[in-house]
């Protein structure tokens, strides 16, 4: 499997609940993660090239592992970019986790309309 087949994968596979640690509106955590989640698309990513081959498609907590091994972000770029300036490696713990991020620079469906309903009602539009 290649890594963009992996991607394409766990991108079928997402499911709303997902995004629960993003929707508090009001939360203090959850608006930092929707900031690194938006910044999360803007930043550089560089593939790694020569990694091992990927896990069985079965096993799909190493083959998300995997994925994440096959990828170099730089995090003070992404607090530049996010203005998140603490924390910023535990709150990609849970974005990643979560799987709301993908290591290819984009983002989970749900996500997004999570955070396009969120900017609407507070712009009220």
């Amino acid at each position: 499997m290649t890594f963009e087949e992996a991607v394409e994968k766990f991108r079928s596979q997402e499911q709303v609940e997902d995004v629960l640690a993003i929707t508090n509106v009001k939360d203090p955590q959850a608006i930092r993660l929707r900031r690194l989640v938006v910044a999360w698309g803007k930043i550089k990513i560089d593939r790694i090239s020569g990694q091992r081959p990927a896990p069985p498609a079965e096993d799909e907590k190493e083959l998300w592992k995997w994925m994440w091994e096959c990828v170099r972000y730089d995090p003070e770029e992404l607090r530049q970019v996010s203005g998140v300036r603490v924390g910023v490696e535990m709150l990609m713990r849970v974005l990643i986790g979560n799987r709301i991020i993908y290591p290819d620079g984009t983002v989970s469906e749900y996500a997004k309309k999570v955070i396009r309903a969120i900017l609407k009602n507070d712009i009220g539009a």
